[in-house]
Order: structure tokens, then C-alpha cells, then sequence
């Protein structure tokens, strides 16, 4: 079992921030979260969650592809194998023009990573 942070948009989606072994180290990473926004006030929220059966979820977007590394070895492949600008980044998904996604794909499947698309 896995603990996610989520931040709750405006319209009340909620968009995966963080993952984690423990509640407290959600919490942790919430308040974090919180003190980047400043005055800005973010609404979050807490939910336990079963292992994911994916390393790496992959979401289409339009002309923008959306990765969101869902275990460690999603997380480390990415950190290890991807170049990721600050901008490119939201929470821990890393969004990508189409045009360099399937690269980055192709790199994740020989490595033996598990890909899931989410709609």
C-alpha cells in the first residue's frame, strides 16, 4: 500500500503530486507544497492508494504528453535517462511536446518499465 498527495484544481479535479511509503511522508511533502505556492492558497488531499501496476503512466494531452512516473523505478529511469527542464515539470509528472514522446517511450519499454495510458 502507497500514500498520494493530490492537489485539487479549481474544478475539483485532482491532479497526482506525490507518492509515498507513508502518510506522514505525504504530509511532509504537502506542507512543502503549500510554502512553494506562498500566498496562494493550494487545496490537497490525502489518499491511501494500492501499488500501482504500471512504472510509468503516459496521458495525451493534445500537443503536450504527460508522463507521471508512478513507482521508483518509473521515477529513477526518468531521472536517470530524460533531461527535464524546471517548466516541464508538474508535481511529479514531466510533460513533453508529442514530437519527443515516443523516444522517451521507446527508451522506457527496453528498459523493461511498465506503460500505462490513462485517458
Amino acid at each position: 500500500m502507497t500514500w498520494k498527495l493530490y492537489i485539487v484544481k479549481d474544478d475539483g479535479i485532482e491532479v497526482p503530486h506525490w507518492e509515498a511509503e507513508t502518510r506522514e511522508r505525504c504530509r511532509v511533502e504537502a506542507r512543502i507544497a503549500q510554502a512553494q505556492a506562498g500566498k496562494r492558497k493550494v487545496r490537497m488531499r490525502i489518499r491511501k492508494t494500492e501499488p500501482p501496476t504500471v512504472d510509468l503512466e503516459v496521458t495525451d494531452e493534445g500537443s503536450i504528453i504527460r508522463f507521471q512516473p508512478l513507482t521508483r523505478a518509473g521515477r529513477d529511469w526518468f531521472e536517470e535517462n530524460v533531461s527535464v527542464p524546471p517548466y516541464a515539470r508538474l508535481g511529479a509528472a514531466v510533460c513533453v511536446e508529442a514530437r519527443y514522446a515516443a523516444p522517451i517511450l521507446d527508451g522506457a519499454r527496453s528498459e523493461g518499465l511498465r506503460i500505462g495510458v490513462s485517458q
